[in-house]
């Protein structure tokens, strides 16, 4: 029988992105600096064919020369903007972070005839995206219509998708979705080489550090599932990762400027580091804070499959050790929760269809789902209260 609800379910999603596309494009709202900076990529890609921004070279200055954002109040106090000189003039924003997507999304201006409405509708297109591939998974793997509308619920009760769908938009959002579509092609139990390579180059177009995430995604996953899977798919894995992590050597030490730099993130992952992130109470309860909102999506994959919670409690791990200011663990509304969000999405995914066959193999009503469901949104939006 025809699964027409997923017709409905994705038309329903469509009409949201376009309708709230509208709003948000209307709306002062998120009117930020990073924004502006995102409308002149799109600006100047689709006229010139080249992401230049004017914001770079102040942005490269104040963020690489000057350390605004990290000096104490009393010295700013002081500090005379007026008098630096700006020693990177490249405006080009590839050289700051490579967001080739917007290639993708700039003849849609054409269509759309607005600037800020295709970045809107690109951004919601991102979330809702993930929600209905979300949708579909489970429907595709015989979960009922209800109990994958719960499932959906609890996913938007997440601060990564709930907080973080208000935000000012970034192309890095757009990993949501297409960074989601390189799981579902690389798990397939059936392989298709087209739409595995399709999804690897339009999540790695999206900014450079994916192809890291994908690489180390990828690697996990053959290293848990490779007595397991056919060896044309073992060939093509391989193969992306050692063109990703080319390409990521490529960008970074030979195409970005100073301020696209590395350098400044690598102490991050210095051990005598790592064990001074844990010996800091602050950072420390951020960390657990950060992680108590992802354990709720994980915990089905720990009980009923161990090895893919594995492997997207890994890509949790830059945002628990790494610091970025903080805002990587506890301001959701930024972008720096896109990343690990599409692989607990898919932990959540697997872990309950995983569960929902267990109680049908034990004949236990599948309506302690349901039970589970409600809890966790209830809770979510307790905490989502108190959070606000």
């Amino acid at each position: 029988m025809a699964k027409y609800h997923l017709y409905i379910v994705l038309s329903f999603l469509f009409i949201m992105t376009l309708i709230l596309s509208n709003v948000r494009s209307d709306s002062l709202i998120n009117l930020t600096g990073d924004l502006g900076q995102n409308l002149s990529i799109l600006y100047n890609t689709y006229n010139n064919f080249i992401p230049y921004n004017d914001f770079l070279p102040s942005l490269l200055q104040h963020t690489k020369i000057d350390f605004i954002h990290v000096r104490t109040v009393e010295f700013l106090c002081n500090f005379e903007f007026q008098n630096t000189e700006l020693k990177d003039k490249n405006l080009n924003h590839l050289t700051f972070h490579s967001y080739f997507i917007v290639y993708l999304i700039a003849p849609f201006v054409k269509i759309f005839g607005d600037y800020r409405f295709t970045l809107e509708f690109f951004n919601l297109l991102s979330f809702f995206g993930i929600l209905y591939l979300f949708y579909a998974y489970l429907s595709n793997n015989n979960m009922k219509i209800f109990l994958c509308f719960l499932a959906c619920l609890v996913i938007t009760t997440n601060p990564a998708w709930s907080v973080s769908i208000l935000g000012t938009f970034y192309y890095d959002r757009l990993y949501l979705l297409f960074g989601f579509l390189l799981i579902l092609a690389t798990t397939a139990k059936k392989f298709n080489p087209i739409f595995f390579l399709a999804a690897l180059v339009l999540s790695g177009s999206v900014v450079e550090k994916v192809l890291i995430y994908n690489s180390i995604f990828l690697f996990l996953y053959l290293f848990f599932y490779f007595f397991e899977i056919e060896k044309i798919k073992k060939y093509y894995i391989i193969s992306a990762i050692f063109i990703q992590i080319l390409l990521f050597a490529s960008i970074a030490f030979f195409w970005m400027s100073e301020a696209g730099s590395y350098t400044d993130y690598e102490s991050n992952i210095i051990p005598q580091n790592i064990i001074n992130h844990i010996n800091n109470p602050l950072m420390l309860g951020k960390s657990i804070y950060f992680i108590s909102f992802a354990i709720p999506l994980l915990l089905p994959s720990l009980i009923f499959a161990p090895r893919i919670f594995l492997i997207s409690f890994i890509m949790l791990l830059p945002n628990v050790f790494g610091n970025l200011g903080g805002a990587e663990k506890v301001n959701f509304a930024t972008h720096y929760h896109t990343l690990y969000f599409p692989f607990i999405v898919f932990a959540f995914a697997l872990g309950v269809i995983q569960f929902n066959k267990f109680l049908i193999s034990k004949k236990i009503s599948q309506k302690l789902i349901s039970i589970i469901f409600w809890s966790k949104i209830k809770i979510s939006l307790i905490r989502r209260g108190n959070y606000v």
